[in-house]
């Protein structure tokens, strides 16, 4: 982990345009998102230790997570970026939330030793409904093929996508290589 900080630090401060305390206010939501970061790998690996199996979604298990995406992935991104200073006004959250659906390509459902179901590792693309067209992330980059975290029992947590490679014991190797070249391997 101590690695994994010293890489985002180092980083942030090679940045370029930004100032000196633009880069330590980064520095410091960065440091302020490990221990979130410590209990994600932290239950894959539990989970893993304690038997957990990947079974093939049912409906219900679809809808189950598409009802949790939509209730809830809009506000776990704006409580993430907001840690890096990024707050979006309710107005814009609610516009946002109703433009947006998500195209599932894969989910598959995570269960532990006693068949009781954990959560689901989810690959889908964010769909801008105002055209039908895909979503447009910074640099214009698509934003398909996307990997979240889905838990039973806790919120969805947004800081889980970009542990796709963490979760790759937990959501198994058929999961992880649905994804494009180099994200999930």
């Amino acid at each position: 982990m101590r690695k994994y900080a010293v890489s985002v630090i180092l980083a942030v401060l090679l940045l370029g345009g930004c100032s000196a305390m633009s880069k330590l206010n980064v520095v410091g939501s960065v440091v302020k998102q490990l221990p979130e970061i410590n209990k994600w790998k932290a239950y894959v690996v539990d989970a893993v230790r304690a038997g957990s199996t990947q079974k093939k979604s049912t409906s219900e298990d679809l809808e189950y997570v598409s009802q949790r995406m939509n209730s809830e992935y809009l506000e776990s991104f704006y409580e993430f970026a907001s840690a890096f200073g990024k707050e979006k006004a309710s107005d814009e959250k609610m516009l946002v939330g109703k433009n947006v659906s998500y195209h599932y390509n894969g989910v598959v459902s995570i269960y532990d030793a006693n068949n009781k179901a954990l959560g689901y590792c989810v690959n889908y693309d964010m769909v801008d409904l105002r055209g039908g067209s895909q979503v447009k992330g910074k640099g214009e980059a698509d934003l398909k093929g996307q990997f979240i975290y889905v838990d039973r029992e806790q919120k969805i947590s947004f800081l889980t996508s970009a542990l796709v490679k963490d979760f790759k014991p937990l959501c198994g190797d058929d999961f992880a290589s649905s994804f494009p070249k180099g994200k999930g391997d």
